[in-house]
């Protein structure tokens, strides 16, 4: 599983404060992928919903100084995003949606025409 820790650089803070923001929030990555895996029912949903936690919480880094419970605050960021996310758009199961937009054999000619262009592109030698 990929870190969801690859955050955007901002000069505001010092760079030890921001180092020791980075680690706290690490070391509350498993906890909050434990909760959104609860909320979500799924491992990608999960992951995204941990990265755009982690993403908010590290643009508002200069706040956290006065939060006295970072996992507390986190766990609530994280819930209020499902939440928000869940009031914007639904998503329907597979099953439930009322037709395909597009033929799933598109996708399969689709990845044969990309797998014939990057043979084509192959040097003579291989």
């Amino acid at each position: 599983m990929r870190s969801a820790l690859s955050l955007p650089s901002n000069d505001s803070l010092p760079t030890t404060l921001k180092n020791t923001l980075l680690k706290a929030l690490a070391a509350l990555e498993a906890d909050l992928m434990r909760l959104a895996r609860f909320l979500t029912g799924n491992d990608p949903e999960a992951q995204d919903l941990v990265q755009e936690t982690l993403l908010r919480l590290w643009r508002r880094r200069d706040d956290l100084a006065q939060v006295d419970d970072l996992r507390a605050y986190a766990r609530a960021a994280l819930r209020n995003f499902y939440r928000q996310g869940m009031r914007r758009a639904p998503l329907l199961a597979l099953e439930d949606a009322p037709e395909l937009a597009a033929d799933p054999a598109v996708f399969a000619d689709m990845a044969l025409r990309h797998l014939q262009g990057a043979i084509a592109r192959l040097p003579a030698d291989q």
